[in-house]
């Protein structure tokens, strides 16, 4: 993946400091990577919970009523966090590079301190200084997700909706169908998924289906017709119509807009 610097913003952030408070809230737009060391936590998603004594890292997410406070009467932790948005968010949140629930830290680094390097760096607005930092925070998800694959395996049932979503011959995916083959009705896969990936099935295959677009976008030797024949639309009406309405453009001003970021960042000989 690569980060662009106009493509995540930061909203706010907290360095180490001690909590004790208890929270809930919707996230709307937005998500917060938190860390918890020392004391104990309970950290709840939707209806479901867990109390950790351990070093624990999650990601607050726009779906579920989401919760964390103390484990006992006069528990505390250690809290950090960092907020954002953007589409480059949105993608690592498509890609698996966000926790999804919440994940115990191990040893093989430490945590904390490539939290907090982070979290030092004066989020500049300069565009190279921004990149950095998002790099640096790209970085440590990579690290944090590699982690979690070695420890937390995808349930079989959500690899393989995500492949039926995936499939290019499935242009309009029928829910109905896919929870069946993953084994459940309709409306506990919707739950079920909803409150794993923060959005629905179908807008979940939506922005896989745009973050290809967006790729075939970027070569200028297809034509908007074509690309919109390799991502399976009807026609390239139907396309346009979708992507502006997702984007807020349409593809040929996005590719316009695109090029012409490319062209400007070129350094100067």
């Amino acid at each position: 993946m690569i980060a662009h610097s106009k493509d995540l913003r930061f909203l706010m952030q907290g360095s180490p400091g001690t909590s004790r408070d208890l929270r809930s809230k919707y996230y709307h737009g937005y998500y917060c990577l938190q860390m918890a060391f020392d004391g104990g936590i309970h950290i709840q998603y939707g209806p479901r919970g867990k109390n950790y004594r351990k070093p624990v890292v999650w990601t607050s997410h726009p779906g579920p009523l989401i919760s964390h406070g103390p484990i006992d009467e006069h528990g505390f932790w250690t809290h950090r966090y960092i907020c954002f948005t953007g589409p480059l968010a949105q993608t690592w949140w498509t890609e698996g590079l966000l926790p999804r629930q919440p994940l115990l830290l191990d040893d093989s680094e430490d945590w904390a301190r490539s939290f907090d390097s982070i979290l030092n760096l004066e989020d500049e607005q300069t565009p190279w200084a921004h990149a950095y930092k998002v790099n640096l925070f790209e970085g440590l998800l990579i690290r944090l997700a590699r982690m979690s694959d070695q420890s937390d395996p995808e349930e079989p049932w959500l690899t393989r909706a995500k492949a039926l979503l995936e499939d290019d011959r499935n242009f309009s995916p029928r829910v109905s169908e896919i929870a069946h083959k993953c084994g459940m009705a309709q409306s506990t896969f919707r739950r079920r998924f909803n409150s794993i990936m923060g959005q629905s099935p179908r807008n979940w295959a939506m922005e896989r289906r745009l973050r290809s677009a967006r790729v075939l976008l970027e070569d200028r030797n297809l034509s908007i017709g074509e690309v919109a024949h390799h991502l399976g639309y009807p026609d390239p009406f139907s396309f346009s119509k979708q992507f502006k309405a997702k984007e807020g453009i349409s593809p040929s001003q996005w590719r316009s807009a695109k090029l012409n970021d490319n062209h400007d960042s070129k350094p100067s000989i």
